[in-house]
Formats: C-alpha cells, sequence, structure tokens
C-alpha cells in the first residue's frame, strides 16, 4: 500500500535501463511512487550533479512541490543516486534534510574536487537523515580524469566514501556504510539495491 513515501531516482537512464530499479521496486513494495529524473546529455550530468546549489534547490522546491502537487498528499522523500548523481543525493539531503530525510547514496563520487562535501559538513545538524552509501571493494583508482570536463578523481572511491560516511556520520546522521565485492558497475549497484530500499524504509 502507499503510505505517502516517494522514492526519486536520478540518473534515471542508468536506473532504468541498467540497474532495473523498477522491477525491483515492484517486487518489494508494488504501490510506492517512483519518480526518475533523467540525467540529460554526459555534460548535464558533470554540471547539474557536482554539488550544484541550483540542482539542490530545484530538487528540493521545484520538483519536491510539483510530486506532491502531482500525488496530492505532502510526501516524506528518498533521494536515491549513483556515482556522481549519487554525490548530488548526498549534497542535497545535508543542503535540504527536512526533504531529504532518507537517501541513497551508491558508489558517490566523494572524491569530487578534493572531498568538497565531507569537508563541508562540519556544523551541520544531520539527525534527521537516513543514509545507505555504498562502494566496491574494487574501486582503488587514483588520479584519473573523467570526460567530457575532465573531472580530476585524486582519492579512490572507497577511500573517499569511507571518510564522508565519517563526516555524515558525525553531523548526527544514522548511516549505513554497505562495502560491497565488486567496482564501478550496475550489476552490483542492482544486486545490493533490495537490501538497501529495505533498510531505508524501516523506521529510523
Amino acid at each position: 500500500m502507499n503510505d505517502g513515501h516517494c522514492r526519486i531516482f536520478l540518473d534515471a537512464e542508468l536506473y532504468i535501463e541498467r540497474v532495473k530499479t523498477a522491477e525491483i521496486v515492484r517486487e518489494l513494495v508494488p504501490m510506492i511512487t517512483c519518480v526518475y529524473l533523467s540525467s540529460g546529455e554526459a555534460i548535464d550530468r558533470h554540471t547539474d550533479f557536482a554539488c550544484n546549489e541550483e540542482f539542490a534547490s530545484f530538487l528540493a522546491y521545484d520538483l519536491a512541490k510539483w510530486i506532491d502537487q502531482y500525488t496530492g498528499r505532502s510526501n516524506e522523500f528518498e533521494l536515491c543516486g549513483l556515482s556522481l548523481s549519487g554525490l548530488a543525493a548526498a549534497h542535497a539531503a545535508i543542503t535540504y534534510p527536512q526533504v531529504f530525510p532518507r537517501i541513497l547514496c551508491q558508489s558517490p563520487s566523494a572524491w569530487w574536487n578534493d572531498e568538497w562535501l565531507a569537508k563541508h559538513i562540519d556544523g551541520k545538524n544531520l539527525s534527521k537523515i537516513k543514509c545507505w552509501l555504498s562502494v566496491g571493494d574494487r574501486e582503488t583508482d587514483e588520479n584519473v580524469t573523467h570526460e567530457p570536463t575532465g573531472m580530476v578523481q585524486k582519492t579512490s572511491q572507497v577511500s573517499s566514501c569511507r571518510r564522508l560516511t565519517q563526516a555524515i556520520s558525525k553531523a548526527g546522521a544514522t548511516v549505513k556504510h554497505n562495502l560491497y565485492e565488486g567496482g564501478h558497475d550496475p550489476v552490483c549497484w542492482s544486486a545490493e539495491l533490495p537490501s538497501a530500499l529495505r533498510w531505508l524504509s524501516t523506521p529510523k
């Protein structure tokens, strides 16, 4: 039964086509409301998902308001993202914890801009947040660049995600850090998704 929860999946193309999220969600809670937000072109991902204040505001105000109006109720949102959109989900929830109290961050690009997000959490009260933050044990690459904008990744996903987990936890959030066997791979994200969504949906 739909209980007023709504899941927003960023990177819709990846979640629908490669993670097979719709099939997984139907098996778990058939009647829950899900919204899939397209990432647009590759360059748009690098613009919108890189801790972009304007994009976070759009999610918290414009999109959330539209969903509430469309469903005819006030929803509690779960914001979900993977890779760079996982960073965007974390940033939006940290900026607007009252709107996004539950977040799913699968292999978030916590390395972005010398781990900027983890360094900008001090002083925030994130006690309302429940966060599943995962990363693969093979995500150990360092000093690589990412096209199309040449984003520089100095630290590994494993190390940067661990430090982001510690920073969010220190700010009062309830965090599940899931180190899974595998790499930066939709197959791995799909495998952990049922457990992640069940955990997020339980009372804090």
